[in-house]
């Protein structure tokens, strides 16, 4: 198209440049079957299943791993006061997380953005809703614009719900890790304390 490449061309500016190619049609089409695709790929019950499960576990295997550590140690004759400690203090951490890990997983299910800011998740692409009356340049108030913006939100939220799951596990799991963390320092603070000599009255 020689319009469009006099149109590119006259752009001086990179960021420009950028914005321009960013609000192409080819862009939209781009990002449109992009967040249809994960929409396919997501929507099955079974992958949400598998997530949600397997987070638990981890989580699970977690503590029962820092037990049996602290049982074996103790077996072998190796008294580790912090590692049971830290067992303990897992799982105290995971359970007075609740809350906190239900409330970041429920702003995720609502906006689509990670609000805990501890690391990527499973959905890499933004969350910027593609398939939208917006995106598209759709009067929002038509039938034909609210009809787009339904099918954007249908096919955003299975991403939002395997996210908003997510974001729920990495908040217990950090919870439960600086917990652990806390305690353990406290056993070592207490251990490295002298004992008091008796008195001779």
């Amino acid at each position: 198209n020689v319009n469009l490449a006099k149109k590119i061309a006259a752009v001086g500016d990179p960021s420009q440049l950028a914005a321009f190619v960013e609000s192409s049609t080819f862009s939209k089409i781009k990002d449109s079957w992009q967040q249809f695709f994960y929409f396919n790929v997501l929507s099955s019950p079974k992958t949400h299943i598998r997530n949600f499960v397997g987070n638990s576990v981890m989580l699970g295997l977690n503590i029962l791993e820092t037990g049996t550590a602290a049982q074996m140690a103790r077996v072998m004759g190796d008294q580790d006061a912090t590692a049971a400690g830290r067992a303990l203090a897992n799982w105290a951490g995971m359970k007075a997380a609740f809350g906190d890990a239900m409330q970041a997983g429920g702003r995720t299910l609502r906006t689509g953005e990670t609000t805990g800011g501890y690391g990527l998740g499973k959905i890499d692409f933004p969350q910027r809703n593609a398939i939208s009356a917006d995106n598209w340049n759709l009067a929002q108030n038509s039938i034909l614009g609210r009809s787009v913006d339904a099918l954007g939100a249908i096919t955003q939220a299975s991403g939002r719900a395997l996210m908003a799951s997510d974001e729920f596990f990495k908040t217990g799991s950090l919870e439960q890790t600086l917990n652990a963390d806390q305690t353990e320092e406290t056993i070592d603070d207490l251990l490295e304390q002298p004992a008091e000599q008796p008195t001779n009255d």
